[in-house]
């Protein structure tokens, strides 16, 4: 064979070589490849937690005595404020009673003996004297200031000639009489003013108030055994449900034991702790999506309600401190029934971006160090560089690399390579 012939043989080969690899290791099954068209629409960018249902208004009852605890209520029953849930039976508390309610009659009845110690004819003989000094008093009154204008007038006379001194002097004796008396007189009148006061004390001030203490003391104890006793009803003090209970009915409590946990469910929500790094993407009324295992496969709107105003120090499973603020979530609660301690995947909106050019997360893959997407073109596959936007777990945006309706390969397998011919 001519080395000519030689020549065009290896050719032949070469070009057969190529066309085989092309035709057939250079050919990928579009069945055996998962695609999406890049589409846009509506995209969030997400900040994902683990949030917990707590409630913001809760409720401790201790018992207040020591005694038999009775109720009827169970855990998950709802109460309202006031109502009577407990009761407990005091010990010796009613038996208590009793012997303080003698007893303060008994101070009632001491009380009322010392000031009734003197007999009744007694005053009345005090008062009828003191009422015959008075009369005495007012008759002295008048006859002294008679004669003392009487003696006013004898000076002035004498003064002019018109009486003798003898006749002052007289007056002046009559005068002088007439004030004795009436000092006397008010002098009885005090008298027995204060004899009568003390026949109507009795006996001694200090043991009346002795007495009266006695009484106010055994009042108080009455009043406090009573109030004991109001303690054995117990109430809830607000609306809410019964979170837990420590003890079964029938139970001996002392006091200061824990009977109840009750939580006002209309202030439920749900808690998430934020990385100081991602709150400033936070912010109230910022939506979010709940999802757990109690919502199946469904997921529910929330809103940011609260932001804490500091931080506080978490460590993580990997034992590594973090940074973190809480935050709660404002749900709309007609229709779950969530209890306090359920955990939820909590979806924070972090950025939303409108008419987003996306693809699928994972048609996005990086090559040489940079975000790459393949892509079909004129039925071939093509490599592309992607320059990305937001992104979730589910989309990611392509500020540019693909256009509308263009068609990318999700989650490529490595045995695609650029230039590859797509077959139906």
């Amino acid at each position: 064979m001519s080395g000519t012939k030689k020549i065009i043989l290896l050719v032949l080969a070469a070009a057969l070589i190529a066309w085989i690899v092309k035709n057939s290791n250079g050919a990928v099954s579009i069945s055996t490849l998962r695609t999406a068209k890049v589409q846009k629409a509506d995209l969030s960018e997400f900040i994902k937690l683990r949030g917990k249902m707590e409630l913001e208004t809760r409720a401790t009852i201790f018992s207040q005595l020591a005694g038999v605890v009775n109720f009827s209520i169970r855990e998950g029953d709802a109460v309202k404020k006031g109502m009577k849930i407990a009761a407990i039976e005091p010990t010796d508390l009613n038996l208590a009673l009793k012997k303080a309610a003698a007893a303060h009659q008994t101070a009632l009845a001491n009380l009322m003996e010392i000031k009734n110690s003197v007999k009744i004819e007694q005053i009345k003989q005090a008062e009828e004297q003191l009422a015959q000094a008075r009369i005495a008093l007012a008759s002295s009154l008048n006859d002294y200031n008679y004669k003392k204008d009487l003696y006013k007038k004898m000076i002035e006379l004498n003064r002019s000639g018109s009486i003798s001194e003898q006749n002052r002097k007289d007056t002046k004796n009559q005068y002088d009489a007439a004030e004795n008396l009436f000092l006397e007189s008010e002098r009885r009148v005090k008298i027995a003013e204060y004899n009568l006061a003390l026949l109507k004390k009795g006996s001694s001030e200090h043991l009346i108030k002795a007495a009266e203490a006695s009484v106010e003391q055994a009042a108080a104890a009455v009043d406090e055994i009573a109030h004991d006793i109001e303690k054995a009803s117990i109430a809830s003090p607000i609306d809410g449900i019964i979170l837990s209970k420590n003890f079964e009915p029938g139970s001996f409590v002392q006091p200061g034991a824990l009977l109840f946990e009750i939580g006002d469910t209309s202030s439920a929500h749900i808690r998430a702790d934020v990385l100081t790094d991602d709150i400033a993407k936070i912010a109230i009324g910022r939506t979010a999506y709940i999802a757990g295992d109690i919502l199946a496969k469904d997921s529910i709107e929330a809103k940011v309600s609260y932001i804490a105003p500091k931080a506080f120090t978490k460590v993580s499973s990997l034992g590594v401190e973090q940074q973190k603020i809480e935050v709660r979530l404002k749900y709309d609660k007609a229709g779950h029934d969530f209890r306090p301690g359920y955990e939820f995947d909590v979806n924070i909106v972090s950025r939303n971006k409108k008419n987003a050019l996306y693809v699928p997360y994972k048609a996005v893959f990086e090559f040489d160090g940079r975000a790459s997407m393949f892509l079909i073109e004129n039925e071939r596959l093509v490599l592309r560089e992607a320059v990305t936007g937001i992104e979730n777990d589910e989309y990611i945006e392509i500020l540019s690399g693909a256009a509308e309706n263009e068609i990318v390969i999700i989650d490529p397998p490595n045995s695609v390579k650029p230039g590859m011919k797509i077959k139906k």
